[in-house]
């Protein structure tokens, strides 16, 4: 597996695996995928995701500095909170 593939993958489980529950310190791009920090925290977690149904705006358009994430570990649906309003994205799966 080449180097930046085997990257993806350990920075996929590390979020895929993890649980999420806090604002966002920072939005990024990282190997061509979203990549986020949270306040009190320097962990980075890695990840690609679609719009649930109804959503058109990807989630590094939506996102901003303050919002609130919620993932529960395991889980393949990231919760975007954003002045009131919940937006929901599918995490994309990494081979």
């Amino acid at each position: 597996m080449p180097s930046a593939d085997k990257k993806i993958r350990e920075a996929f489980l590390k979020f895929v695996s993890a649980e999420l529950d806090g604002k966002l310190e920072s939005i990024n791009i990282k190997y061509h995928r979203d990549c986020i920090k949270f306040t009190n925290s320097n962990d980075e977690y890695v990840f690609s995701s679609n719009p649930v149904k109804g959503g058109s705006e990807s989630f590094a358009n939506l996102a901003r500095k303050g919002d609130i994430v919620i993932k529960r570990r395991k889980s393949d649906t990231l919760l975007l909170t954003k002045e009131g309003k919940v937006y929901l994205f599918l995490i994309k799966r990494e081979r």
